[in-house]
């Protein structure tokens, strides 16, 4: 998937470079997000290139009048005979870089535990108004305790030893079915006798959507 030229491979790799994302990965997360068509609108009202939603561009500041790759109004560079804003198509590209990039750091600041990652009892106790509160305080880390402490060592060193696909495949699976669903799935498996991090181990605590999303993207590596 990830050696199929297209029009916006510059951009891509522009993108990729400036966020530190592997360009095949970047480009492979915008084949399945939308195929390369530029305007696209979901039914959950995602837009664009790299399928951002409406409460994904409120959480960034993100206006989705300006990355939806539509002629609107007050289009974003200039219009091509079919309607697309060639502004629009590379802010959306820029955009999906961000974030992807940004799940990438929450995540790694989770298996680091620093703060406001929202994996140790303290940090969780000071968010109990968010949706899966009452999911994460129920795994969350003590560090004041000895079990606490082990499951600190074991995610600090995992996250070293871990191979940068199966650390990215966690950050796509953010993307795909937002970060709190990693936040547990690493909550959990720091609690086994034997933990096991990698993305072959992990995928199956995670919905069948979100499994096939990962799959198809990582498909592409080079190499594969």
């Amino acid at each position: 998937m990830f050696v199929v030229q297209n029009q916006y491979n510059e951009q891509i790799l522009e993108s990729a470079n400036a966020f530190d994302i592997p360009a095949w990965l970047l480009k492979a997360l915008i084949m399945q997000e939308s195929q390369t068509f530029p305007n696209l609108v979901s039914g959950d009202g995602a837009v664009g290139l790299t399928q951002i939603t409406p409460e994904t561009a409120n959480t960034y500041g993100f206006i989705l009048s300006d990355i939806d790759g539509i002629c609107d109004g007050n289009p974003v560079g200039e219009c091509d005979a079919n309607g697309i804003a060639s502004g629009e198509t590379t802010a959306s590209i820029d955009a999906g870089a961000f974030i992807l990039r940004d799940y990438y750091t929450q995540i790694e600041r989770m298996f680091l535990l620093q703060p406001n990652s929202y994996m140790t009892c303290e940090d969780v106790n000071a968010r109990p108004d968010d949706p899966r509160y009452g999911e994460i305080v129920n795994r969350c880390i003590d560090l004041n305790t000895p079990q606490g402490q082990q499951q600190r060592d074991v995610l600090q060193a995992a996250w070293a030893g871990m191979s940068p696909i199966d650390q990215w495949s966690l950050a796509l699976a953010a993307y795909n079915g937002g970060p709190n669903n990693v936040r547990i799935v690493v909550l959990d498996e720091s609690a086994q006798a034997n933990p096991n991090f990698t993305w072959a181990n992990l995928a199956v605590r995670f919905d069948s959507q979100v499994q096939a999303y990962v799959s198809n993207i990582v498909g592409g590596m080079p190499g594969r």
